[in-house]
């Protein structure tokens, strides 16, 4: 006798079996979506990157650089670092420039509106309270 899916009624991996088991493709399923409801929920937080590399280029002013660890930002929306609001200027990832960073990217980011002494390594970027 084999074993079938609870779902689809499909073959059941090996040394699966019993009361609400289910086949690869259905497992396969069921962890992209909960993948996909844990990506929507991170991109709905505020935004959130704690800063890992600090400089000071000619030209462009402060660029931060970090992982974005929640939520979204884009060209032109207000930023905080230490209490003081700073615009973003560019943002960049691997030499690509980009509109929007979102979860999971790392990026360098570049703000108008901040000295260099204002910031450190360790200090986080995040989004402006409204």
């Amino acid at each position: 006798m084999k074993l079938k899916c609870d779902l689809c009624g499909g073959p059941l991996q090996v040394g699966s079996g019993g009361k609400g088991a289910s086949c690869m493709v259905c497992g396969l399923n069921y962890t992209m979506e909960r993948l996909q409801e844990l990506f929507a929920a991170a991109t709905s937080e505020s935004f959130y990157m704690p800063i890992q590399e600090v400089f000071n280029i000619i030209g462009r002013g402060v660029v931060v650089v970090g992982k974005v660890e929640k939520g979204s930002i884009k060209v032109g929306d207000q930023v905080m670092v230490n209490g003081v609001i700073c615009t973003v200027m560019e943002i960049e990832s691997f030499l690509m420039k980009l509109q929007e960073a979102q979860v999971g990217d790392q990026v360098g980011i570049a703000l108008r509106g901040i000295e260099r002494e204002q910031v450190a390594k360790g200090d986080v970027l995040t989004a402006v309270s409204r």
